[in-house]
């Protein structure tokens, strides 16, 4: 599956990530207007005010579908031009490899409601755009591989919906971890990880500014 450049729309979130010999960061941004097929100019959310440069590194840039599908566009470039950071990338971005889609760590209260809908308070550990797991510190779920359970929490103003099932259990010493593969997502988790994984920025070395 493949996705052509120009049919990103302007003001979509996306991910740039960083490969300057062993050092590898990431960071968020926007597309803010797409200049020609192959050219737009973007912002970047920086942990900095400076100008950032991004000279003898080598970037990769990905966006998020509304689908939740990741997009891949290897050996990007850019520059700083006239006020504004531009990217520039070669062909149409590949549909990313799923299992190394991007895990975000939450540790937040959330619900979950069980087959028999019953509602229990947990925390949700984690989530990606393909699987989420939670934590049950009461040990009162009771859960079985392939059971299938709705998990709902509020966050960054968004509410996330997921329905998943049970994939692996982990029982812990004072907890019991339950991980789940997605089955069913919501609209804005693409948007939500994306916007958390901005949240959350790398502090960059001396070398990306000018």
């Amino acid at each position: 599956m493949k996705l052509c450049f120009s049919d990103i729309k302007d003001g979509s979130p996306i991910i740039i990530l960083m490969h300057n010999g062993s050092v590898h960061s990431k960071m968020n941004g926007h597309i803010i207007n797409l200049i020609r097929d192959d050219i737009a100019t973007i912002s970047l959310d920086t942990p900095t005010s400076h100008i950032l440069k991004f000279d003898h590194m080598e970037l990769d840039f990905i966006y998020i579908a509304e689908d939740g599908t990741p997009f891949l566009w290897k050996k990007a470039k850019i520059v700083y031009f006239k006020n504004n950071y531009v990217l520039q990338i070669k062909g149409d971005g590949t549909k990313y490899n799923r299992r190394v889609s991007y895990r975000v760590t939450l540790s937040m209260p959330a619900e979950l409601r069980k087959m028999d809908d019953s509602i229990h308070s947990i925390l949700v550990k984690d989530v990606s755009l393909t699987g989420f797991s939670i934590v049950d510190k009461k040990n009162t779920l009771g859960l079985s591989l392939d059971e299938g359970a709705t998990l709902t929490f509020h966050d960054m103003n968004y509410t996330i919906d997921l329905y998943g099932t049970l994939i692996r259990v982990e029982n812990k010493e004072d907890s019991v971890v339950y991980a789940f593969t997605i089955q069913r997502s919501c609209r804005d988790l693409p948007s939500y990880i994306t916007n958390k994984i901005g949240d959350r920025r790398s502090n960059l070395p001396p070398s990306y500014i000018i």
